[in-house]
């Protein structure tokens, strides 16, 4: 899928390494054409990631990163340019936090 590269791509950089596909599922338009893809990856450091990628959206461009770690959780809500969201959202379990790229 042409958009999948994208996606596999953010999650190999945040992973820092190579995954494994754990488990994939496309919806089609036709025998050829796939139209959305979800795919389960593991890293070899036992971390996962999900990523899914569409062709056939209701929004023109949508992009967004979820990273959740033992100590909180960060979202990235463009993440090939992530200065023009202009704050990045933390979440941890001492409260909620703006950074400031």
């Amino acid at each position: 899928m042409d958009m999948g590269s994208y996606v596999v791509h953010m999650a190999r950089m945040l992973g820092g390494g190579e995954p494994i596909v754990v488990s994939a599922r496309a919806e089609l338009r036709g025998p050829d054409v796939d139209r959305a893809m979800t795919a389960s990856l593991r890293f070899p450091g036992g971390h996962t990631a999900t990523v899914h990628c569409s062709m056939w959206s209701s929004s023109l461009l949508h992009l967004a990163v979820r990273v959740t770690g033992d100590g909180g959780e960060l979202r990235v809500f463009n993440p090939i340019a992530p200065q023009c969201a202009g704050w990045l959202p933390v979440a941890t379990p001492e409260g909620r936090r703006v950074e400031v790229p």
